[in-house]
């Protein structure tokens, strides 16, 4: 009858051939909206994940040896330490040069007590194999004042162990950095070695982490 086929019209929606088109449902809708924001949020992410500069790769101090060369009579002493660090594969990538400088300072108990003169390494290992490199950094200074090194021979002595940090510089080749990034490493303790009843080294299983100071 008449009123069955105006009903049914009223359901549809009739396309220019004359066909009929259902209109989208509830679910329908709701699926493409889910859809469309999370393309939106993978798209943020990703814009924001592009614009963040990576974290400089992380160093590991592998070992500390600290020598102590003269003791006066009113406790100045002349110490040298080498610091052994290892440098990830990353690093080179990081810093875009195979070869630069690293600068190292000797912290006790918070406070700068000697600075290294800016030493050269190359990272051939690093590069060409994707090892990691060692690099040795030499630090001397000469009789410290009386009430620093008295400390420090007191530790040794008193506690068998003295414990220093180390601060780096190092280069960095990247067109829009200064030229130097900065790393602070974690406290070491270095004890007296039976071999060298003048030098202290850190234990196998002590080595501190660098991180970025910058």
């Amino acid at each position: 009858m008449i009123f069955g086929l105006s009903s049914s019209s009223s359901s549809s929606a009739a396309n220019g051939n004359g066909q009929v088109n259902p209109k989208p449902d509830r679910m329908t809708l709701l699926i493409w909206g889910v859809a469309s924001m999370a393309a939106l949020v993978m798209v943020t992410v990703g814009l924001v994940k592009a614009s963040i500069p990576p974290l400089p790769p992380m160093i590991r101090q592998v070992s500390m040896d600290f020598t102590v060369v003269d003791v006066t009579d009113d406790d100045r002493i002349g110490a040298k330490w080498d610091v052994f660090l290892r440098l990830p594969p990353e690093f080179d990538f990081y810093v875009r040069c195979t070869d630069g400088e690293v600068q190292a300072s000797i912290l006790y108990r918070n406070l700068t007590i000697a600075t290294s003169s800016p030493q050269r390494y190359v990272l051939v290992a690093g590069r060409e194999r994707g090892l990691a490199e060692v690099v040795r950094v030499s630090v001397a200074a000469a009789e410290q004042e009386g009430g620093v090194g008295k400390s420090i021979m007191d530790d040794i002595k008193e506690r068998g162990e003295v414990r220093f940090q180390t601060r780096l510089l190092l280069t960095d080749c990247r067109e829009d950095k200064t030229g130097r990034i900065r790393y602070l490493c974690d406290e070491a303790a270095v004890v007296p070695s039976p071999d060298a009843p003048q030098t202290l080294t850190t234990l196998p299983q002590d080595r501190p982490q660098c991180r970025d100071s910058s």
